[in-house]
């Protein structure tokens, strides 16, 4: 109110013909009515900032999220890794057994137990990773679908957005 609000006052010579007296005084009040407001533009700037934390939010989710999948990925394949290396390490020692070089049958318990082992990694960070996919794709809104198809190593799928 105090910004756009001004008092004026003006004196004046001359008269009018209603009366007699050459001077006339004016007074009043003048209210200006700028086209913008600074509340306006103060609800709008926090409107944007209220809508980039949210969105900053959302990257911040959605990147955390990212890592988590491509450590449970990265864990798969270390253990896929190790799986095969212990494969063949007890075919090896199976072969040497049978060939009658070496009768150390408790080194296959061992390798098998270690076998087993890795297949239950892989078989728990197969489930968690294929959580954290469907996670990660409802980011996506509608499309989550095709995102779903592209992060399970569908490379076409995000073909589909373009048409």
């Amino acid at each position: 109110m105090l910004e756009n609000t001004t008092f004026s006052g003006k004196a004046g010579v001359g008269g009018t013909d209603f009366r007699e007296t050459p001077y006339t005084v004016y007074g009043g009040l003048q209210f200006n009515i700028p086209l913008s407001s600074r509340k306006e533009e103060r609800e709008q700037a926090i409107k944007l900032v209220a809508e980039k934390k949210a969105i900053d939010g959302v990257n911040t989710s959605v990147m955390t999220d990212m890592a988590k999948l491509r450590l449970l990925e990265s864990e798969l394949e270390a253990s896929k890794v190790r799986r095969a290396f212990f494969q063949k390490k007890s075919l090896w020692v199976k072969e040497r057994i049978d060939k009658g070089y070496a009768s150390e049958v408790d080194k296959l318990w061992t390798l098998g137990e270690k076998i087993n082992t890795e297949d239950a990694l892989v078989a728990k960070n197969t489930l968690q990773s294929q959580t954290q996919r469907h996670r990660l794709a409802r980011y996506a809104g509608e499309k989550w679908k095709v995102l779903l198809a592209y992060l399970s190593g569908d490379e076409t799928a995000l073909g589909e957005l373009n048409g």
